[in-house]
């Protein structure tokens, strides 16, 4: 299971308080969503500390609901 837009799990809901008007705003609910396949990337060492190929791809099994708390990459850039 992943867990989407938590922010900090010792606060239920996630809420931030404006310092000049001291009103709340909270964050949606977190979403929990299983996984249907992890995919490593196949340079990646485990316990090594080079970071890197440390990245990998997570595919849910169901469509998160994207609601400004996190969102998808949509674009992988390279030097090259």
């Amino acid at each position: 299971m992943v867990r989407l837009g938590e922010f900090d799990t010792e606060q239920d809901p996630d809420c931030e308080t404006d310092l000049l008007s001291g009103k709340d705003t909270c964050a949606p609910a977190p979403q929990d969503i299983g996984i249907q396949r992890v995919i490593v990337h196949p340079r990646y060492a485990v316990g090594s500390n080079s970071r890197f190929d440390d990245i990998g791809l997570v595919r849910l099994d169901q469509d998160a609901e994207f609601n400004g708390k996190f969102n998808y990459i949509d674009k992988i850039y390279t030097d090259e």
